[in-house]
Formats: C-alpha cells, structure tokens, sequence
C-alpha cells in the first residue's frame, strides 16, 4: 500500500549504493562547519559518516557559489588511461589534502599532495606541497582518491589536476577519468504535525529529527471542496529554495483549487538547501504523514517543481519507492546524474519543460533527457521561448494540468481469494451415491429381462 510503503522507504539513499559508472565524482558538504583548516573537519562530531549533502560532479572541481563555512570531502576511483607514472596537482582556498591509494583500497590511502594555507584558483606552483611525487597507476586498475578540503569564508575554490605520463596536464581532472564510490545513506527522518482534514488552505509546521538535528518544515497543504465527499488528486510542488521571482506557489495553489486538486508545498527553511540530505528525508517525512491523514486519490499522485525544486523532484523520486508518482512535471530544473533514477521512474511519463532563453536550465533538461532516454515512455522535453519566468508561463497553462491530469495508475492490491468449493453434507452425498447404485441395478436387470429366451 502506498502509505505504507512511504514509512518504510523514508531511510532510502539519495545517491544510489554500489559502484557507478564512469562520469563523475561524490562530492560530500559539511554546512556551517567554523573554521579554515582540514583538523577542524575531521575533529568534527559529524566527520565522516554525516555530511548535509551528496551530490555527484563531472570533474575534480568545486562547483561555484558556495556559502561560506563550509567543508567537503570529494571520494571517486581514479581511472588512468595508461600505465606510467602520474604526477598529482591540487589548489584550493583555504586548506585542502590529497589522499590516494594506487592499489584502490582506501584503507591503504597516504597524503600525497596538499594547499597548507590558501592558493589561488587552478595555480598549483604557490607552495612545493601542491605536487606530489611522482606516483604509479595503471590503467587496469582503478585507484583511490580523496580530498578534504575547508573553507573559512570568502572566496572559496577547489581543483584536482595531474600530469600524465606523455607530459599532458588535465586540470581538473575530468569525469571521464572518474566513477563515484557508494554514497553513505541518510539517516531516517521524523515528521510530526497535526494535519487538518477539512477543506482549505492550511498552513502546517512539521517539527523534524534527524539524528541529533531538530527543525521544522513549513507546509503549505491544499484541500478542495471535493475533499470532503470523495479522494482527490494530489499535487506534490516543490517551489525553490531561495525566495524571489514571481509568485508562482500562488498560481498553483489557485490552478489547483480550480480543477478540484489536493496540494503539499513544502518550503525550504531558511538558510538551508534542497539538496541537504535532512531536507530531502524530511519532505519524504512529511508527505507520508500528509498521505496517511488526507483522503487523496493514491493513483493519482503527481509531481512538479521549478529551479532547485525541479532538482529537489529527482532527489524525492529516490527517497521514496519506484512508482509512486502517476507523472512528474519539472520546470527549469538541474541535473542530477543518478542511475538510480532509471530503474525508480520505469514506466512513469515525464514531462520536462524549460526556457531556452537560460541556458543553463535548458543545457540541463538536455541532459536529464539524454540520461533517462531508454525509459518506457521516453521523456518528452517542451523548449519555451523564455527564461528564467518559464515556470509561471507552464503553471498558467490549461495544457500543462491536462497532461498531468491524464495519468493515474491504479494501486497494487492483492488479488481476491477464491473461496473454498462448497462440501456436501454427508448425508446427501449418501444418498446420491445410494441413488447412482440403485439406477444401475435396474438397468442390469431390464437387460437380463429383454435377453430371457422365449419358452
């Protein structure tokens, strides 16, 4: 049952164990952690096996933006395109180490190279520890790698290169040199809220644990008047995390109510991020609670979000059982390279839109599309001529809620069990046997009567 499943599924990985494909790195984030030296993030009480989020990067390179505070461990397999001896580069601001271990084993890793203070961005001649010596891989096995590195405020920054054996510098290190280790799986979150069950618009903070960690997720919860005589479709939004832009939460709420849809927003708390691994098991908390108290159409949940909340669709999509989703709508969303994804969203129909006018947005549904393009229906992608106000122009759309609207699935349920052939009575079966017997009897002797010779 669908409700049930959410309880169980709410400790689900957001990146996908097991070994993955050659493309990309894990990059794990400690948030708010003081400090500007690499000590400060191993002495740590979260250090190693609670980071705040995991994403996977297509190079050895920090991606931009990052808030400042913060520490991250990247840990991928180092694939050498020849055998020959490598010569290993780091940069970053502030502190950063450099740990390989050539036979693969991570047990056996050794600090090769290192940033003691600061360096400036792709400048790998600042300090002598910035090279490591030269070291020995071979293309048929893979080697270990990990990096940690702390940032202290300002500008941040963060790159792996090497020089290969024929003299080439590859600075960063790119994804095609690259496949992720296991991510760690989240620990489990809490939901606890009293959820309303009359029609309206409700607003609902859901107190959250995580582990030590304590916070509370505002909800925004939709019931239509139809609620109250029959189960209705569900929309899960997902607006961004960051305020600003268009009111696009109220032209859903408003889209929704008008077609007779239920509604779940959840909305980022402050000073936080989609991706942090909390957060994502916290949504998959609270929609549990949500689905367990309102009378919603199961076969008829629906998906949508914009901006990082499209990116937020896909972290969800993991965080809860394969098939959940009737269909998925995601507006202007990142990328999220997760293989995972294929075997969670077989059969779902997905529609991807985005304004060709942010490239970025549009270079990113490109390539979710490409990702999931063996899926059974395939992605369909719809290009607007726009930008960044895309979102509100698809959500004001009749089309957009018809194609939604057009999906459900029905709920897997056990079959009936057959009932028991009825048993006769003992007495009846007696007598029908006695009757069968007696029949025979007579007909023997009618036969022995019509062959008596004539006297």
């Amino acid at each position: 049952m669908f409700r049930r499943a959410l309880i169980v599924a709410a400790a689900v990985v957001v990146l996908a164990a097991g070994e993955a494909p050659i493309g990309s790195a894990l990059l794990e984030t400690w948030r708010e952690l003081p400090g500007a030296t690499v000590k400060q993030l191993t002495d740590a009480a979260a250090w190693p096996a609670q980071p705040d989020e995991q994403i996977l990067i297509d190079r050895l390179e920090l991606p931009e933006n990052q808030p400042p505070e913060f520490a991250t461990r990247i840990r991928c397999r180092l694939h050498a395109p020849a055998d020959g001896a490598y010569t290993l580069l780091i940069a970053s601001d502030e502190q950063s180490e450099l740990w390989l271990a050539a036979d693969g084993d991570p047990a056996h890793a050794v600090k090769v190279a290192e940033v003691p203070e600061w360096s400036l961005a792709r400048d790998f001649t600042m300090h002598p520890g910035q090279r490591s010596s030269a070291v020995a891989l071979t293309a048929a096995r893979p080697a270990y790698l990990e990096v940690r590195h702390k940032d202290g405020g300002g500008d941040n920054h963060l790159c792996v290169g090497w020089v290969r054996p024929d003299g080439v510098t590859e600075a960063p290190i790119p994804g095609s040199r690259l496949s992720p280790v296991a991510a760690a799986p989240p620990a489990p979150a809490r939901a606890t809220a009293s959820v309303p069950t009359v029609p309206g618009e409700h607003a609902i903070e859901f107190l959250i644990e995580v582990r030590a960690e304590r916070f509370t997720l505002p909800v925004t919860l939709l019931l239509p008047p139809q609620a109250a005589t029959a189960p209705v479709p569900l929309l899960v939004y997902l607006a961004p995390d960051q305020a600003g832009g268009p009111d696009v939460a109220t032209l859903v709420l408003e889209s929704a109510k008008a077609r007779g849809w239920a509604v779940f927003a959840p909305r980022c708390p402050e000073g936080r991020r989609w991706t942090q691994r909390s957060l994502i098991a916290a949504v998959a908390a609270a929609l549990d609670q949500v689905a367990q108290a309102i009378p919603f159409d199961p076969g008829r949940l629906y998906a949508s979000g914009h901006g990082s909340g499209g990116t937020l669709l896909w972290h969800l999509v993991l965080a809860l059982p394969p098939r959940v989703f009737a269909a998925l709508a995601p507006i202007n969303g990142h990328e999220v390279r997760e293989a995972a994804l294929v075997q969670h969203l077989a059969g779902t129909p997905i529609l991807i839109s985005t304004g060709w006018k942010d490239g970025f947005a549009t270079e990113c549904a490109n390539r979710m599309k490409n990702a999931l393009k063996d899926l059974a229906p395939p992605p369909r992608v719809d290009y607007l001529a726009l930008g960044v106000e895309a979102p509100a122009a698809v959500y004001a759309r009749a089309e957009f809620w018809q194609w939604l609207g057009q999906w459900s699935q029905t709920p897997v349920s056990a079959p009936p069990a057959k009932s028991p052939p009825a048993k006769l009575p003992v007495q009846l079966a007696v007598a029908a046997l006695s009757a069968v017997a007696l029949i025979i009897a007579l007909v023997w002797l009618w036969r022995l009567g019509v062959r008596r010779p004539v006297a």
